[in-house]
């Protein structure tokens, strides 16, 4: 044999590993928004680092400390960092509640080898297989996750972790084939290879979610410069923006456009009875019935105070009368229901329906200012449409 590896040694280079990933993270957490999954990434550092010192304190400590209890403490930490990881694909909190209580028959089976059948092989197999699973599920969150990360750091943790994984399905078939040990230290030198394995996936696997919460976290600030503070909704800038981009596919498809803009009746008079706060209220809800009310690739958005704009492509005339006579009867026949108060509101709308090529978006917004302005002088809670 070339070189042997002191098993106790790797141990506590990798707990030192697993505290300074720790540490890291923490420090993370604290600098950075808050972003989900990173806490149980932190918590799963930390349970394994504690389980490995108690595995290294075997033979000082009682055998139920450095055995059952290290053990259960690593694998809850290898399960924290798979829902980590997992949690940047949407993964659901009810599998999370049903893998913690899988731990359960994990803690009796290691009370049973270690206690009442002491076998190590046997444990050996229970918590390889535990790994295996929770390390899959890791690398399919990544291999999921790939468009939100570095392609090649994706490729890489999930190299280091199926590598692990392949060392622990050689765990399984080695404590099964081979002969019983004595001893947990007398494992060799695979398991040695498997803990220094461990420690750069789990290293390339934080590196990555430190990739993955700062693009997290720049799509968060590129949202909030896009949403309009109070709805939620577009902004007038983000508006415009978007507007242009579809007027551009519109005008390529040679497909027409309707422009929509509304606001509510007599808001002024609502702000003077009821308040501000019950004004912003208001355009929160009358916002959201629009919104029910509209496809998912129409425009949305607010101009400034109760003025809101629409955007809905590949549309006729006809259609987009019907469509906002449909909403402003929602509108006008909606309780809005403000601090147990039934209030009632009305809408006007103007719009345009065109052709790209023949209006610019500067006269179409003219034009549906105007025709909303006409709406008014008919008596308000109206929808008139141009063409």
């Amino acid at each position: 044999m070339i070189f042997i590896l002191d098993i106790r040694s790797v141990i506590l280079q990798t707990a030192i590993t697993h505290a300074f990933f720790t540490i890291i993270l923490v420090v993370f957490n604290l600098q950075k928004t808050r972003i989900k999954g990173l806490d149980k990434l932190t918590k799963g550092c930390f349970f394994i680092f504690m389980g490995l010192i108690l595995i290294i304190c075997r033979g000082i400590l009682p055998n139920y400390l450095t055995i059952t209890v290290a053990n259960c403490l690593m694998i809850c930490g290898i399960m924290l960092l798979s829902h980590g990881t997992r949690v940047f694909s949407k993964s659901s909190e009810k599998l999370f509640k049903i893998e913690l209580l899988s731990i359960v028959p994990f803690v009796l089976l290691f009370i049973y080898f270690s206690h009442y059948n002491p076998n190590i092989n046997a444990r050996i197999v229970v918590f390889a297989s535990y790994t295996i699973y929770f390390q899959y599920k890791m690398m399919e969150a990544i291999i999921y996750q790939k468009e939100e990360i570095i392609k090649h750091i994706s490729y890489l943790i999930c190299f280091f972790i199926a590598l692990s994984s392949l060392f622990e399905i050689y765990k399984v078939f080695s404590a099964l084939m081979g002969p019983n040990l004595h001893t947990y230290f007398q494992a060799g030198n695979h398991e040695g290879v498997r803990l220094i394995l461990i420690q750069l996936g789990h290293f390339i696997l934080i590196m990555g979610v430190f990739l993955i919460s700062s693009k997290i976290y720049e799509n968060e600030l590129k949202i909030q410069s896009m949403a309009d503070s109070l709805t939620g909704l577009l902004n007038r800038k983000a508006f415009d923006q978007l507007t242009n981009m579809q007027i551009a596919k519109a005008e390529r498809d040679n497909k027409k456009i309707g422009l929509a803009i509304c606001d509510i009746d007599n808001f002024k008079s609502i702000n003077d009875s009821y308040g501000h706060s019950v004004g912003d209220e208001i355009i929160i809800k009358f916002a959201n019935l629009i919104k029910d009310n509209l496809r998912t690739y129409d425009l949305l958005g607010r101009y400034g105070g109760d003025e809101f704009t629409i955007l809905i492509p590949e549309i006729e005339k006809p259609e987009i009368i019907l469509k906002l006579e449909n909403i402003r009867n929602k509108i006008e026949k909606n309780h809005f229901v403000i601090n147990g108060e039934k209030i009632n509101i009305n809408a006007s709308f103007g719009a345009l329906v065109f052709s790209p090529g023949d209006v610019d978006i500067k006269k179409a917004f003219n034009i549906a200012d105007s025709a909303l302005y006409e709406a008014k002088n008919l008596g308000r809670n109206k929808a008139v449409v141009k063409s």
